[in-house]
């Protein structure tokens, strides 16, 4: 265990824990994508060195080569944002039934509204919530 501490110190004073937020980290990703296909390398040292020093780090992302990129932005995602989404989608759910029972005139009312428009409001409508606020 001291051997961790004293590399942890080690790092701090090298400066090599540094901090970004997630858009800036989604748009290094999107740009690097995108430089793919224009052959043109991005500038990894002055993207680091813009990075604010810290001394603490709140999530590590692996520089493991061996796992994709994709999985690293998923654990992200599901670290950030499940919660957040969970109650985006419970807010998506209730919202629709509220419009439906106000827009019927009653409860009993709904169940002859057109079930496309039930199916859209009550499942669709929810997930995409869900999937928006998760992924993005």
């Amino acid at each position: 265990m001291q051997q961790v501490h004293k590399q942890i110190r080690r790092a701090e004073q090298d400066g090599l824990f540094r901090a970004t937020t997630a858009d800036t980290l989604f748009n290094f990703v999107l740009l690097n994508s995108i430089s793919k296909y224009f052959q043109a390398s991005p500038d990894r040292t002055s993207r680091y060195d813009s990075l604010e020093r810290v001394s603490e780090v709140d999530f590590f992302i692996s520089h493991s080569w061996s796992c994709p990129s994709w999985m690293k932005r998923l654990a992200l995602c599901h670290c950030l944002n499940l919660n957040l989404a969970i109650g985006s989608c419970g807010c998506a759910f209730l919202l629709p039934i509220v419009i439906l029972v106000l827009r019927a005139g009653s409860i009993r009312a709904v169940a002859h509204q057109d079930p496309a428009l039930r199916y859209g409001l009550l499942l669709l409508w929810p997930f995409l919530m869900f999937l928006g606020t998760y992924l993005f």
